[in-house]
């Protein structure tokens, strides 16, 4: 009897953990089709969801610099944040579709640096954006006519 109340333990104990895990696995998913806060998840391409450093902006190549601009997208929280070249930024995705996406206004630091050309470009164009693809490592983001706005690299 002992022996059994002893498998019986090990065997709930077990089955307690595998429960758990995938409840923890689940939570941690993107849920498609989910309402949160008046922005929209639907059938999105979840490999968006990463960081990336941008290498073109309105087609023209960026050269290397001390400072280039990053961005991240994280599709749990529905935000993005980064660094136009300069300054930080984080802000809200107001709705990301399996092509179409679409970002709210966004907070900014707000300092001088020497060259502000790049800064001002890469804030211009993520506002403007409508729709994305992501191929070979390459996330780019096109405004509402279709035009390349910002091509980025994935870097993590």
């Amino acid at each position: 009897t002992e022996l059994r109340t002893y498998n019986l333990k090990a065997m709930n104990l077990k089955t307690s953990g595998i429960l758990i895990m995938y409840v923890v696995l689940q939570s941690c998913g993107l849920k498609k089709n989910t309402t949160l806060e008046n922005t929209l998840v639907s059938r999105a391409d979840i490999r968006i969801h990463d960081i990336y450093v941008a290498i073109a902006i309105d087609g023209e190549a960026i050269n290397k610099r001390d400072e280039m601009p990053r961005f991240e997208i994280n599709l749990n929280t529905m935000e993005v944040f980064g660094n136009n070249g300069c300054n930080e930024f984080n802000g809200k995705v107001t709705s990301v579709t399996e092509r179409n996406s679409s970002f709210g206004t966004t907070t900014m630091t707000r300092k001088m640096c020497r060259d502000m050309e790049i800064p001002a470009k890469f804030d211009k164009a993520l506002q403007q954006t409508a729709s994305y693809k992501f191929e070979n490592l390459h996330l780019t983001l096109y405004g509402k006519e279709g035009k390349e706005l910002i091509k980025f690299l994935k870097v993590d």
